[in-house]
C-alpha cells in the first residue's frame, strides 16, 4: 500500500520531468535551414580570388534559395556553377541557388560554388570565415566556414547561426 502511493506521488513529477525534456530536445534545431560543412579553399598568397563551399538543407515545406553572400574577406561573393559546354568546363555566375522544400543544396567543387573575388587577407589553413548567406525568404543566416586545402579532408560541421 505504501509503495503504490509512493509510486503514485513519484508518478506525476516525474512526468513533468520527462515532458519538459522532451519540449526541450524538440526545440533543438527548428530552424528550416540548416548550414554544414562550409568551407573555403585555401589559395598561395599572391591569388586574390578563391573558392567556398557548404550545404545548404531546406526542412521547411516551402521552396527557398539562396540570392546573395557576403564575407569581410573579400570585396565580393558571387554565386557560380560549373556547366559542360562545347566539351569544355566553364564556370559561369548564376542569380539564385534553388534549395526545393525537404530537399539540400550542395555547393561543391565541379558544381554549384561561391566565388570569393578580391580578397582582403589570406586565411590560413584551419582558420575560419564568417559568411552572411541571404535567402529568397528574406531570412539571414551566419556560417562559420573553415579553410582547407582541398575537398577530401573530413568536412568540420558548424551549424549556421540566424541573424
Amino acid at each position: 500500500m505504501i509503495a503504490n502511493t509512493m509510486y503514485k506521488a513519484l508518478r506525476l513529477p516525474s512526468l513533468v520531468i520527462i515532458t519538459l525534456f522532451l519540449f526541450v530536445a524538440s526545440c533543438r534545431n527548428q530552424d528550416p535551414i540548416q548550414i554544414t560543412d562550409a568551407w573555403i579553399r585555401a589559395m598561395p598568397p599572391s591569388q586574390t580570388m578563391t573558392a567556398g563551399f557548404l550545404r545548404i538543407e531546406n526542412t521547411s515545406p516551402q521552396d527557398n534559395a539562396l540570392v546573395a553572400v557576403e564575407t569581410a574577406m573579400a570585396d565580393t561573393v558571387e554565386m557560380h556553377e560549373m556547366v559542360y559546354e562545347n566539351e569544355m568546363m566553364k564556370m559561369q555566375p548564376v542569380p539564385r541557388i534553388a534549395i526545393p522544400a525537404g530537399q539540400t543544396a550542395q555547393l561543391k567543387p565541379g558544381g554549384y560554388h561561391l566565388m570569393l573575388f578580391g580578397l582582403k587577407s589570406q586565411p590560413a589553413e584551419n582558420d575560419s570565415v564568417f559568411l552572411t548567406l541571404y535567402f529568397e525568404d528574406q531570412s539571414t543566416r551566419i556560417a562559420k566556414a573553415f579553410v582547407r586545402k582541398t575537398a577530401q579532408q573530413e568536412p568540420k560541421t558548424q551549424p549556421a547561426a540566424t541573424e
